[in-house]
């Protein structure tokens, strides 16, 4: 209800909204590998390996602003079809919803709600099924700037993550992280921190303990002109899924790294490195280790038509209580490229055309594939 509250107020006050923007999209795909099999395994009965997916999006940004208060609601909503496949047919929603609150013009904070769901990524799954998983997550944070140059900040999130699939059930987790920050910014160009979060993870039908992930972490921002921003941190994460034997833990160095350059008005290169430990109920584990390096390109080749290039490299090393479950793979090792045109017919009416190849390898009973995916979409803007 609150959703389509908020909705039905930006739509009665559009004249005073500060923000509305809504686009809708319509795309194709043709998939090589739709199922994520290893070369040489058949598909299931009734199933295709290779498939061709459409799919309808309308994304949403709204605003409304009165005094220091600001509501909004933002995110996507579509569906996907599949012309093989249809068991994975499913609905994709991202949305968030909440208030931008404002105590006086130094401090404030956000309180949201966030509803995502959508199909699990088959190469995470045992086994070839449909399974939504849906996922709701409830944040708030306070902020001051305590003088000019000093902002401190606080806040905490709770997470509820679960399954359709009865065989996935086990994974359903419910999270709840409290951490803060405190930044200092000498000057309009730079910004330096420190970040502390605390986050205990349950699986109420494993049964298993707590796992209990710390992290700290020293942050720096730096922007030179409109050309080059760099953006880093480096820290320490403690991963812990229970004491006693078979209980595997993480301690040691995260971070990230990232660089932005714009050489010009029409080209703009970044890079990115990322260390950091996450969870999710899409995998069979309690926590995983993840290394991500990625760089990509996006050129203006005339007023109307632009390109880009794309590369990453995701690394995940997997963790759990052993005493509770089997791990079902100890290590994935996902590489894509991916190239894309983008051809704007009017100014509200834009053509993407592109293609993706991946290639994943893992120690667990499936996952292990490579597949190419052949994208065209169509997106209208208002």
């Amino acid at each position: 209800m609150a959703l389509s509250a908020t909705g039905t107020l930006a739509a009665q006050n559009a004249d005073e909204v500060n923000g509305a923007d809504i686009s809708l999209s319509l795309g194709s795909v043709y998939d090589t590998n739709r199922l994520r099999l290893e070369e040489g395994v058949a598909p299931p009965p009734g199933g295709s390996e290779d498939d061709l997916i459409t799919s309808a999006e309308a994304s949403l940004d709204l605003s409304y602003k009165s005094g220091l208060q600001r509501v909004f609601l933002e995110g996507t909503a579509g569906y996907v079809w599949h012309r093989d496949n249809t068991f994975l047919d499913n609905e994709k929603i991202d949305l968030t919803a909440g208030l931008d609150w404002g105590l006086t013009s130094r401090c404030g904070g956000i309180l949201s709600a966030r509803v995502e769901r959508r199909q699990t990524d088959l190469a995470d799954l045992d086994a070839v099924v449909d399974n939504t998983r849906e996922t709701e997550t409830y944040t708030g944070t306070a902020g001051c700037y305590l003088r000019s140059n000093w902002y401190a900040e606080g806040g905490a999130d709770y997470i509820e993550s679960s399954n359709s699939n009865g065989a996935q059930r086990t994974d359903d987790l419910e999270a709840f992280r409290f951490g803060g920050k405190l930044e200092y910014s000498p000057n309009e160009t730079s910004t330096y921190g420190l970040s502390y979060s605390d986050t205990d993870i349950d699986y109420p039908n494993l049964g298993a303990p707590t796992v209990d992930i710390v992290v700290i972490e020293a942050t720096a921002k730096r922007r030179f002109g409109n050309s080059l921003k760099l953006d880093a941190a480096l820290g320490h994460s403690d991963a812990e899924p229970g004491n006693g034997p078979l209980t595997p833990d993480f301690a040691g160095a995260t971070g990230h790294l990232a660089a932005e350059l714009n050489p010009s008005s029409r080209l703009s290169v970044s890079s990115a490195y990322n260390r950091g430990i996450g969870y999710s109920s899409d995998v069979s584990a309690d926590f995983f280790l993840r290394d991500r390096i990625a760089v990509a390109a996006n050129f203006e080749v005339t007023p109307i038509i632009g390109a880009e290039i794309s590369a990453r490299r995701i690394e995940r090393d997997f963790y759990s209580n052993l005493n509770f479950r089997p791990l079902v793979r100890s290590y994935d090792e996902t590489d894509a490229v991916r190239g894309a045109i983008h051809y704007r017919l009017r100014k509200q009416l834009k053509v993407t055309a592109g293609v993706e190849h991946l290639e994943r390898e893992t120690d667990g009973p499936r996952g292990t594939y490579d597949s190419t995916q052949i994208f065209v979409s169509l997106g209208v803007t208002r």
